[in-house]
């Protein structure tokens, strides 16, 4: 299979197995002695090495992937094979001639000048109900390279209680000060990443969180994305060239 023949790739079904648990292969792989594949780690190679191994294997590739890398390579993929439009150049110089010719003396009104707001300052949070409030401040990294992670979510466990980190991954929430003193849990989440949990110590009014990407492990597929109209496009292409 080429690998221009692909137009998304997907995981249906994600594998319970132990990644770990794994045995080497000779070639650097690990084998599942559950589905008696070899099953690749993709993390570490890049998104053209992903499409050629998918090739390769005619679709049908266990691997290691994280839910980014997944997410951006079907970003990709979706442009690639995103239909051009034939030019029309001609037809609208034409046009823009017509229209000139005909109103000589028109213009084009500008739209009026819209206030922007500022959304940097601003840190939404939803204030508890009681009067006597804890600030809870601090960033939300991400694991491996350090950089802030941009609107992950900070919530109080088993409440909706929660923020929503800035341009630079830092929070600001309060929480009922009779909650900090009995001990909570906030939660950090952001698609793309693994759940992180931490807890809050009773003097402790600062926290931060290293999120991991979340990973998911499985047999990557090719899935069949052609619609209707297309397959019925093909069909009468393939009519015409025929009867030729």
């Amino acid at each position: 299979m080429n690998t221009k023949a692909i137009r998304r790739l997907s995981i249906p079904q994600p594998c319970a197995e132990d990644w770990s648990a794994m045995a080497r292969t000779e070639s650097g792989e690990r084998f599942c002695a559950s589905c008696q594949h070899a099953v690749f780690d993709l993390t570490t190679r890049s998104d053209a090495e992903v499409l050629r191994l998918a090739a390769a294997r005619d679709g049908r590739l266990c691997g290691r992937i994280t839910t980014a890398q997944l997410d951006r390579i079907n970003r990709g993929l979706a442009v690639r094979v995103r239909p051009v439009a034939s030019p029309r150049w001609p037809a609208t110089v034409l046009l823009l001639i017509g229209l000139s010719l005909a109103a000589p003396a028109a213009t084009f009104a500008r739209p009026p000048l819209v206030a922007q707001t500022r959304l940097d300052n601003l840190n939404p949070i939803f204030e508890a109900a009681l009067s006597d409030t804890v600030i809870i401040e601090g960033r939300v990294t991400d694991a491996k390279s350090g950089e802030g992670v941009i609107g992950a979510n900070v919530i109080i466990e088993g409440t909706r209680l929660g923020t929503v980190a800035d341009s630079e991954g830092r929070y600001r929430l309060a929480v009922p000060a009779d909650s900090v003193a009995r001990s909570i849990t906030l939660i950090a989440t952001c698609i793309g990443y693994g759940r992180e949990a931490r807890k809050v110590p009773i003097t402790q009014t600062k926290l931060d969180f290293r999120m991991d990407e979340a990973v998911m492990l499985g047999l990557i597929v090719i899935p069949d994305d052609s619609s209707m109209p297309h397959r019925l496009w093909n069909g009468v292409k393939h009519l015409f060239s025929g009867s030729r």
